[in-house]
C-alpha cells in the first residue's frame, strides 16, 4: 500500500497561471489523507508561498512541506529538516561584482530579504507570490539561516558565479532569474529524511513531478508519475506519465490498479 505521496506543485498540481489547488486535486488529496496516508508537497517555493497554494485543503496544517528545492521540510510550522547555505557563500554572493546593482533575494524559513530592490521590484515579487518581503540595505541585517538565494538581472539574464563554490549549486536559471541552494539539498534528500521520520521506505512512497529537480524525489519512490509535458529525463525515469494529476491521485485512492502496475509500468505508457 502507498502510505506517503509526495507531489511537486508548479507544473504538476498547478497548471500555468493557477495560484491555488483546483477542487478536483484538493478533493483527491483530501481523500488520500482521510484514508490515513501522508501527504507531502515539494516545491522550489518558500513555505508561506506553499501555504497559500494549499489553503483550500482542510488538512493543510498536516501536510509536510518540502520547500526551497528540498533545503527545508516544515510540518505544523516547525522545521523538521534543513540544509542551509553557508555564511561564507551568503557573503560571497552579496559581494560578487557580476551582481553589482542587481536585486538579490535571501530566503529564510520565515522571510524573504531583498537587497538592492526598489519599489518596482518589490511589487514584481508580490505579483509573483513571493511572501514576507523585508527590504534590507546590507546582508549583515540578516540574523537567521538562509536556504535559497535568488538574483534578478534587471537588464539581462544574470550569469552564474564562476568558479562556482564547491558547496552551492544553481537550482533554477530561467528568464532573468538565477537561484542557488546548497549542493547538499534536493527534494530526494528531504523526502528520504521524511521517510525515516515516518518509519517508511521507498516501497511505501509515490512521487509526482514534472521537472528536472524532481529526479531526486523519484529515486526515493517506487511509484513514480511524471507530467506528460514535463522534463524529458523525468518522463523516461517515471513508471507512468500523466495528463492530469488528479487522475493519478484518484487511481491511488481507488486502488483501481494493482500495486504492481500503479506507477511502475514500463514502456507501453511512454
Amino acid at each position: 500500500m502507498i502510505k506517503l505521496i509526495s507531489c511537486d506543485i508548479d507544473g504538476t498540481l498547478l497548471k500555468k497561471g493557477e495560484t491555488k489547488l483546483g477542487k478536483e486535486v484538493a478533493d483527491a488529496l483530501t481523500r488520500l489523507f482521510d484514508e490515513g496516508r501522508h501527504i507531502a508537497l515539494a516545491s522550489g517555493r518558500s513555505y508561506y508561498s506553499m501555504r497559500k497554494v494549499s489553503e483550500s485543503l482542510p488538512f493543510a496544517d498536516d501536510v509536510y512541506y518540502i520547500c526551497a528545492h528540498g533545503a527545508l521540510c516544515i510540518y505544523r510550522g516547525k522545521v523538521l529538516y534543513h540544509k542551509q547555505i553557508s555564511i561564507e557563500n551568503v557573503l560571497k554572493l552579496a559581494r560578487a561584482p557580476i551582481y553589482e546593482g542587481d536585486p538579490i533575494v535571501y530566503y529564510s524559513d520565515k522571510f524573504s530579504y531583498v537587497l538592492a530592490g526598489n519599489t518596482e521590484f518589490l511589487a514584481k515579487l508580490e505579483r509573483e507570490n513571493v511572501d514576507r518581503l523585508v527590504p534590507i540595505e546590507n546582508v549583515y541585517e540578516i540574523k537567521e539561516p538562509i536556504y535559497r538565494i535568488g538574483v534578478y538581472g534587471t537588464e539581462k539574464k544574470p550569469p552564474a558565479l564562476a568558479p562556482l563554490p564547491f558547496d552551492i549549486r544553481v537550482c533554477y536559471n530561467e528568464d532573468n532569474w538565477i537561484e542557488y541552494i546548497t549542493r547538499y539539498a534536493d527534494k530526494g534528500a528531504a523526502l528520504s529524511d521524511l521517510q525515516m521520520r515516518l518509519y517508511l521506505s521507498k516501497l511505501d512512497t509515490a512521487a509526482l513531478g514534472d521537472g528536472e529537480n524532481d529526479l531526486g524525489m523519484f529515486d526515493k519512490a517506487k511509484y513514480t508519475f511524471a507530467a506528460r509535458d514535463g522534463d524529458k529525463a523525468l518522463c523516461e525515469k517515471a513508471g507512468e506519465v500523466f495528463a492530469e494529476a488528479e487522475d493519478v491521485l484518484k487511481s491511488i485512492a481507488e486502488g483501481a490498479r494493482s500495486s504492481e502496475e500503479l506507477g511502475v509500468r514500463s514502456e507501453e505508457l511512454r
